[in-house]
């Protein structure tokens, strides 16, 4: 599409105007245009290329009832505008009424240069600087470690892209984004014993990412369970790495959406201002982080976003809110509404992370005399939101006396979310994102691992 912002504008606009001329009581519009470009080796050899641009606009109306109706179209031209229009009309006339639905009235900061979300390197980027990075990480991993048996995959994306919301109380907002990740993916064998792992990153800005630390990280996390035994059943202290932390936080995440506190599926419900989590434990989401994979001026739906507080010394303070769930709850939305060209908003997260403690110590594990470093969790699909209860798969290594021993596969982490938050004991000053969720450090203490 790559039209100038004045003519987006003015299109979009006019989009508005007509849709409120054909009776609609509100409108909002989100136009996007993205381009994307990726390359993947295996073993060493070229697997995939691609590139890729997008791009469409997308109307929302809302009548005096509440009911919304939406439709969109892939290109600019008059025709397919005015039938876009109309389908949002009539679709309109056949939605459900909802007196929560609103938009809104305040206009965000148009100024997004604060949250630095844009790198000017990432869009020059050419094929063979790609190739390159893909292939310096095939040739670093295989070089690290001579029990690496395959290199399925060395990966390399980037793009960019911007959006425009408007809507029928004025409010207007331009957002602009690059974005760049890496990823490696092996298998490793030692004798009888063979294991998949792998890593990855993703960041707004190409000097932020190291894409050989990714392969040597890649090789670490995939050899670091080899020839794993199970531990003895019993109570352990665990070590939660940021990466397993974090999977765990975004597998339990949709529990502070207030979506799901409304529609009854989270555990929270009917918790707010009680102890939920240890005194250590301070979780927030924040959309204005700088070179946040979340980040922006205004959610989806054109309300400044901001920093929530979720948790305050495991105390639960907030909930995410859009406009929608905000209005039924008598409170004001958290900039937490989301939606793309074809979609209605929707609660999502922007960046969610626990707070680190800067004061800790640069490892945990010095902490803990017997327990379980976890590197790893399977089975986070498996989490009931609505009752806390969870059986989760852990890989890792062993820890005696205050030092990593030998690697650990085959255990099993049973029981209550609210119980796992209840005995965090320490938190590390370690935070690390994984796209757009983060956590430093944790241990857990005395927890049952089913084992051997």
């Amino acid at each position: 599409m790559s039209l100038k912002r004045e003519e987006v504008e003015r299109i979009v606009f006019s989009v508005v105007e007509r849709s409120i001329e054909g009776g609609a009581a509100m409108a909002d519009v989100v136009y996007g245009d993205s381009v994307s470009r990726s390359v993947s080796l295996r073993d060493g050899n070229v697997e995939n290329v691609r590139s890729s641009q997008s791009g469409g606009i997308g109307l929302r109306v809302v009548d005096s009832r509440g009911a919304q109706g939406l439709a969109s179209v892939n290109s600019l031209d008059p025709d397919g505008i005015s039938q876009m229009v109309s389908w949002a009309l009539s679709n309109c006339s056949l939605g459900e009424p909802n007196d929560s639905v609103d938009m809104s009235r305040k206009q965000p900061d148009s100024d997004e240069s604060d949250l630095d979300l844009w790198d000017d390197e990432i869009p020059s980027l050419a094929r063979d600087d790609r190739l390159q990075r893909c292939l310096e990480m095939h040739n670093r991993a295989s070089d690290a470690d001579g029990r690496i048996l395959s290199i399925r995959s060395s990966s390399w994306s980037d793009g960019y892209g911007e959006s425009f919301y408007a809507n029928s109380f004025g409010v207007s907002r331009w957002h602009r984004g690059t974005i760049v990740s890496a990823g490696m993916s092996l298998v490793t064998e030692d004798g009888d014993s063979m294991e998949m792992g792998g890593f990855g990153d993703e960041r707004r800005y190409l000097e932020d990412l190291d894409h050989l630390h990714i392969a040597d990280r890649a090789v670490v996390e995939s050899v670091r369970t080899l020839g794993g035994k199970p531990l003895t059943t019993g109570a352990y202290d665990l070590v939660l790495s940021p990466d397993a932390a974090s999977s765990l936080l975004y597998a339990i995440s949709d529990m502070f959406f207030a979506s799901s506190i409304q529609k009854n599926r989270s555990l929270l419900r009917g918790r707010l201002g009680s102890k939920v989590g240890a005194s250590c434990l301070n979780l927030v989401d924040d959309g204005r982080l700088v070179r946040g994979i979340g980040s922006s001026a205004a959610d989806g739906e054109g309300v400044p976003c901001g920093k929530t507080s979720l948790l305050r010394e495991g105390r639960l303070e907030s909930f995410l809110y859009s406009l929608e769930y905000a209005k039924k709850a008598g409170v004001s939305s958290t900039g937490n509404g989301f939606r793309g060209v074809a979609t209605v908003p929707d609660v999502d997260l922007s960046n969610m992370y626990l707070e680190p403690d800067l004061s800790s110590p640069s490892s945990l594990i010095p902490l803990v005399s017997k327990g379980l470093y976890v590197s790893d969790f399977m089975g986070l699909h498996t989490v009931n939101s609505v009752t806390g209860e969870f059986s989760l798969g852990a890989k890792g290594t062993a820890i005696e006396s205050g030092g990593l021993q030998g690697p650990v596969s085959g255990v099993t982490v049973a029981g209550n979310l609210i119980d796992l938050l209840m005995k965090v004991s320490s938190v590390g000053r370690d935070l690390t994102f994984f796209g757009d969720v983060g956590s430093p450090s944790l241990v857990v203490r005395d927890v049952t691992l089913a084992g051997s």
